[in-house]
This record gives structure tokens, sequence and C-alpha cells, in this order.
């Protein structure tokens, strides 16, 4: 479930990929304080790539994320990540010799540094590989939400279904009040 979840939001990134123009995905909105859906589309990506780039020391560290700008201009470089995201996750010994990604429950060192002023003020909370699926879920989902307000501002907005960026929990809430409500 966690698996299908993942891939249910990367494909609902990947429609919005595909029916933006690369100036849109590009474009600085006000609503995001100058950054653009591009950035926010890198950013989701490049926290998946981190996760599956795990290292033979079983270390995460999001904070290492590559940063490129490609992936916020370039809706074809975003589809072919996607792509590769997918295939890694889906297959979990594809290019074993790069990525060394741990199974579900492994244990795994999480990184993060909070200091403004020390690149190596790092701290290490013990997760595992399904946990940050879930983490990144709910970040994929965050940034969904984001980027369908912003997609409103844009001189010729996409068309979103109204269920990207909302938490299966709230839609199933929705469904049973919905339910209750034809019922009486």
């Amino acid at each position: 479930m966690i698996l299908s979840t993942t891939i249910l939001h990367l494909n609902q990134v990947r429609d919005i990929c595909l029916r933006l123009s690369n100036q849109q995905l590009a474009k600085p909105l006000s609503v995001l304080n100058g950054s653009s859906i591009g950035d926010h589309i890198r950013h989701i990506l490049e926290f998946y790539l981190c996760l599956i780039k795990i290292g033979k020391d079983q270390t995460l560290n999001y904070d290492d994320r590559e940063r490129n700008r490609e992936l916020a201009t370039d809706r074809l470089k975003c589809l072919k990540k996607i792509e590769h995201i997918i295939s890694c996750l889906t297959d979990r010994n594809l290019d074993r010799e790069i990525y060394s990604m741990p199974r579900g429950e492994t244990p795994i060192a999480s990184k993060i540094n909070y200091s403004m002023n020390n690149d190596h003020l790092s701290v290490s909370v013990m997760t595992t590989f399904d946990r940050e699926l879930v983490f990144n879920i709910e970040h994929t989902l965050h940034h969904l939400a984001i980027i369908k307000i912003a997609n409103l501002t844009l001189e010729d907005p996409i068309i979103i279904n109204e269920q990207v960026g909302v938490a299966i929990s709230t839609l199933r809430n929705q469904n049973k009040k919905s339910a209750l409500a034809c019922a009486q």
C-alpha cells in the first residue's frame, strides 16, 4: 500500500508536468514568493532521489540533494526523472551497484542539520526505508496542494483533479459525510 500510494502521487506530479508548458513550469509566481511550480516539482523529485540513492553506509541526507535547476524548468527532464524514480522503487534490485536501497524495515540513519552557520552540526535519527517513503508521500501531498493553488494564478491554468493535494484520510472523511448526507 505504501508503494502504490507513492506511485499514485508521483503519477499526479507526472500528470501536472504533462499539462504544463516549460514556461508555466519555470514562471516565478508572487503567490510562491518568487519561486515557481517547477521549483516545487524539483523539490519533490529530489527528495525521492535522495531516498533511492542511499549509500552502502545506509545513510540518508535530504540536505545533500542536487538542486538541479533543469528539473524546475524542463518538463521532459521531470518526466524522465519520475519514470526513473518509479522504476527504482518498483524494482529495488535495479542498478544494485549504484543503488544499495534497503528493503522495508531495514534501519537507516537520516542525517539532519538545523544549523544556519555550520555544515558539520548534523544529527542522525534512525528510521527505515518504508518510514521515509511515508514521509515522502506526505511531503509530496503538501507540495501538490501548493502547486494546485499556484496553478490558479497562472494566466492559463491547467485543470488539476480536485483530489490532487488532498490527504487520503480527508477524502475518506468527505466520502463518509457525503454518504451520511445521502442517507438522510
